[in-house]
């Protein structure tokens, strides 16, 4: 989770998911997802095939980020 920066996520080959506040959304090639400041979220791969994707994040996220134990 970030407090202040929004992200993007955009797949560009492959398969990723992407859960936001325990829901998940399946990612595929050229698909993406905006991700709202202090919204809990993860990126995860569980397919065979390799995953490429971008994340942009403004502002700029350094030291922004909170980290949640489950």
């Amino acid at each position: 989770m970030h407090l202040k920066s929004e992200q993007f996520f955009f797949v560009l080959f492959g398969y990723a998911t992407l859960e936001l506040n325990g829901e998940a959304f399946e990612l595929g090639e050229n698909q993406g997802f905006r991700v709202t400041s202090s919204t809990l979220h993860l990126l995860s791969h569980l397919g065979q095939a390799d995953l490429y994707f971008i994340v942009i994040s403004t502002p700029y996220r350094h030291g922004d980020r909170v980290e949640i134990r489950v």
